[in-house]
């Protein structure tokens, strides 16, 4: 797998964990950010790549600034396996 794709499942669980913890559905996290549910879908499972102009929306709408957002497990793990960072 390479890394860009790494980090798309990276940042689109990330996305999941935010929205969860909200306890918001994809329909209701859709209409907060502005986005169709299927568009959150493709996210969330990263069979997409987002512009840093909407995940900072979508930080914006959820209240988490991009550090907080980068600063997960997650991205841990990507830096730590693909070396970057």
């Amino acid at each position: 797998m390479y890394a860009n794709e790494i980090l798309s499942q990276a940042v689109g669980g990330r996305i999941r964990t935010l929205r969860l913890e909200k306890k918001m559905s994809q329909d209701e996290f859709g209409a907060l950010v502005n986005t169709d549910r299927t568009y959150i879908n493709k996210i969330e499972n990263g069979a997409c790549n987002l512009t840093v102009c909407k995940l900072c929306s979508i930080c914006e709408k959820i209240d988490i600034t991009l550090h907080d957002f980068f600063n997960a497990e997650a991205f841990n793990e990507f830096f730590t396996e693909t070396g970057e960072g």
